[in-house]
């Protein structure tokens, strides 16, 4: 009788090595400079991963990590979620999540003095998509951003 509860155990616990699924999770970072005149800026929103991928709204706390703007210069490193597809060659990852089928990447703006936040369409045009080896990351270069 004991012998048939340990080898259910062992097979199921075989049955579930062999199913699961590694997940992964990868760095990025934005780079860029922003430009302006008489706004005044004090942070910048940057699409999530999650939010990327269409899990999270725009409105949503988790689709965009909101970061103080101390000077003109972007450089903002992020992790991505836990997912599967971070386990895909990097080739694979820079096209299906950052590059997709969008015509823009979406910041937010947050001003100072009106308290309101904008969205601001980078064209992806602009933006420069790569992995960097030494820095072990995908890099997501905006460009300038003039507002």
């Amino acid at each position: 009788m004991n012998a048939k509860i340990y080898l259910i155990i062992i097979i199921s616990l075989i049955a579930s090595i062999c199913k699961s699924q590694p997940d992964c999770v990868i760095q990025f970072e934005y780079l860029g400079t922003i430009e302006y005149d008489s706004l005044v800026i004090n942070k910048i929103g940057f699409p999530t991963t999650p939010f990327l991928f269409g899990y999270t709204s725009f409105d949503s706390k988790d689709s965009f990590l909101e970061v103080e703007l101390s000077n003109t210069e972007i450089a903002q490193v992020m992790d991505s979620h836990l997912g599967q597809v971070f386990c895909d060659p990097l080739e694979k990852i820079i096209k299906r999540v950052f590059k997709g089928k969008r015509e823009f990447f979406p910041i937010i703006i947050f001003m100072t003095k009106t308290e309101t936040k904008l969205e601001y369409k980078v064209p992806m045009s602009q933006v420069l998509i790569e992995y960097n080896k030494e820095k072990e990351r995908i890099i997501i270069n905006l460009g300038r951003i003039r507002i």
